[in-house]
């Protein structure tokens, strides 16, 4: 199967993602528009590598993604004992600033490990998780979180704690785009990396450099 901007696009519009000036195809091809396979140029980028595929990079890379897709697991609660619901029946905002400020550490752990990878995958799911978070700065920013010029978030607990709970919910809730669509691409990017991290423990080349496993990389397009 040949990968196309026009595949990856189509498969990001029906996950619900941005979609941004730059492709995936752009950010692993040195021509946009090259007619090479997506599995070839990722194969050639990282068998040409002189340094060996670091496994505790990939670990610690799967553990942060994971970590912040189950804290947006929390705000994606629907059920009647979830914090938005507790916090309508007491009045009470504690809860969900505690776990706010959790969510927005975690944020920043996934963020800063994504940046780490030379990837060119997690190039792409790093893209789509920040231009989640542009597309809803000012929706974050009126109930106090803040994006700096360096993609991570910061939060401003007196003013979360005196907005209005359902901007709170807007926001963050389990139908906001902001929690959706990131725990989507912290989920697939999890999977990514924990392909990569079996990959590194089994498959080597005659040089000794390793082979990421692709078969999770395609996992988004279906």
């Amino acid at each position: 199967m040949r990968i196309t901007n026009q595949v990856l696009n189509e498969s990001a519009r029906k996950a619900g993602l941005p979609i941004q000036g730059t492709s995936l195809l752009d950010y692993i091809n040195k021509n946009p528009g090259s007619d090479q396979s997506l599995l070839q140029a990722l194969e050639e980028r990282e068998s040409a590598s002189t340094e060996p595929v670091n496994k505790k990079n990939y670990e610690k890379l799967e553990k942060a993604l994971d970590a912040y897709e189950k804290e947006a697991e929390k705000f994606a609660d629907k059920s009647e004992t979830s914090m938005f619901e507790k916090a309508k029946e007491s009045k009470d905002m504690t809860e969900i600033c505690d776990n706010v400020d959790k969510l927005v550490a975690k944020y920043n752990s996934a963020v800063s490990a994504m940046r780490k990878s030379d990837n060119p995958l997690d190039a792409y799911y790093l893209q789509m998780f920040l231009g989640t978070t542009e597309d809803q700065k000012k929706e974050l920013a009126e109930i106090g979180i803040t994006m700096g010029k360096d993609g991570s978030l910061s939060v401003d607990r007196e003013k979360l704690k005196t907005s209005d709970l359902s901007a709170v919910e807007r926001a963050l809730g389990a139908d906001s785009t902001f929690i959706t669509r990131t725990g989507f691409v912290a989920g697939r990017a999890a999977d990514h990396a924990h392909a990569n991290v079996r990959s590194v423990s089994t498959q080597y080349n005659a040089a000794g450099n390793t082979y990421a496993a692709q078969s999770s990389l395609y996992d988004f397009l279906r």
